[in-house]
């Protein structure tokens, strides 16, 4: 992955940077590490995991003074994992349309436990591969603990996809706030990230926007602050052979309905309308209303199928 690759780039030409003291600057490595990746591949330059990476990689380094000045290990700790999710912060709106401040806290445990305790017992299993099931075993707790965090979501809130001025803003403030230290940075940061989280884009004029559900029909019509859902399509899944079987099936609602809802702002239904009971035009309503907030469902006034009658009972 690039990840890997930016991680073992960075620590081979620091080490030769150090070795022959050629004294280059570190930013002005990882500025020759981001040239060398991407004119590799120009590509990179969507792969999110590479945004993720080395934006990270190079505020950190960037900052590394203002981080260095603390001398307890859980406060410099601290500063690092809240640098690090604040320079992710529009990254992860932009891209995934919500932002958990948890994770603030999630750092501060994953860096130690990778850096002291996983790390070493993978370099240690690859010599000594009697090893291989206590490092088995450690993976498997660390897979179970980041399982358990990703489904806590009280801190989790939601946000419409922000325009780049905006990002380039923050950014700016960003800078100011670590460096400088001053109030007035640091107040304009915060209130930059109220507006985010509060970023319910109301419509001026009604907007109608047709969802791609493959065969079926889902159309969203958004008037002022109301949200109106017609229908919400369906994938019908035939039944597969064991091998077959993924363990995660695509539905539409969490590929397409969802984050499209939450890059727009709408942070709820107030209407849904099915039209009828065909699988291809509501067979993902039990799933939408499971998922996000919907206040009203309204059927068409005829004889229900089977399908709307299962709805009405899960409903009810």
């Amino acid at each position: 992955t690039i990840s890997i690759v930016r991680s073992t780039m960075q620590f081979i030409l620091f080490k030769v940077n150090k070795l022959f003291d050629l004294k280059i600057r570190n930013v002005n490595i990882m500025l020759i590490i981001i040239s060398a990746v991407l004119l590799y591949n120009p590509y990179y330059i969507y792969d999110i995991s590479f945004i993720f990476s080395f934006s990270i990689s190079f505020s950190l380094i960037l900052f590394r003074k203002n981080i260095d000045i603390e001398n307890n290990y859980f406060i410099k700790s601290f500063i690092t994992s809240l640098i690090s999710f604040l320079v992710s912060l529009p990254i992860l709106i932009n891209n995934f349309y919500e932002i958990n401040f948890l994770s603030i806290l999630y750092n501060i445990f994953y860096i130690p436990f990778v850096s002291f305790i996983l790390f070493p017992i993978n370099i240690l299993t690859l010599i000594f591969s009697f090893l291989d099931p206590l490092n088995n075993y450690i993976i498997n707790i660390f897979e179970s603990i980041t399982g358990i965090l990703s489904k806590m979501k009280f801190l989790t809130f939601s946000s419409a996809k922000l325009p780049i001025f905006l990002i380039v803003i923050y950014y700016i403030c960003l800078y100011f706030a670590v460096t400088k230290k001053r109030k007035k940075y640091i107040l304009f940061l915060v209130l930059l990230i109220v507006f985010f989280i509060n970023n319910n884009r109301i419509t001026v004029f009604p907007v109608i926007t047709y969802l791609d559900v493959g065969q079926g029909d889902s159309c969203l019509i958004r008037v002022f602050n109301k949200n109106v859902l017609i229908d919400t399509g369906g994938k019908i899944y035939n039944k597969k052979e064991k091998w077959r079987q993924r363990k995660k099936e695509y539905n539409i609602v969490d590929n397409i309905t969802i984050p499209y809802l939450k890059s727009v702002g709408v942070k709820k239904i107030d209407y849904l309308i099915l039209t009828h009971g065909d699988f291809d035009h509501m067979g993902e309503a039990s799933n939408l209303t499971k998922k996000f907030n919907v206040k009203k469902v309204i059927f068409n006034n005829d004889s229900y199928n089977e399908l709307e009658t299962s709805f009405i009972k899960y409903k009810s």
